[in-house]
């Protein structure tokens, strides 16, 4: 093939191993690799999706009982 077999040994030995993020950490597996990377301070992006989906649904039901003068009008403040 006209590889040198000692460039294959050296890639073999340096190439690291992928580690999955569901990789289960500790003596008993209570944690996984994602608990690590976990940002306590960022909101969950699945709860802000519900709350705007929510939200998005209150002001279409809302918008139905104004007028099309109140909407027109509703629009221009917001």
């Amino acid at each position: 093939m006209g590889i040198d077999p000692e460039n294959i040994t050296d890639s073999l030995c340096t190439t690291e191993k992928n580690i999955s993020l569901e990789m289960p950490l500790g003596e008993n597996g209570e944690m996984i690799m994602m608990d690590i990377f976990r940002n306590p301070n960022v909101e969950n992006a699945d709860e802000e999706m519900v709350h705007s989906d929510s939200l998005q649904t209150e002001i279409s039901r809302s918008f139905q009982l104004l007028n099309d003068r109140e909407k027109e009008t509703t629009c221009y403040f917001f």
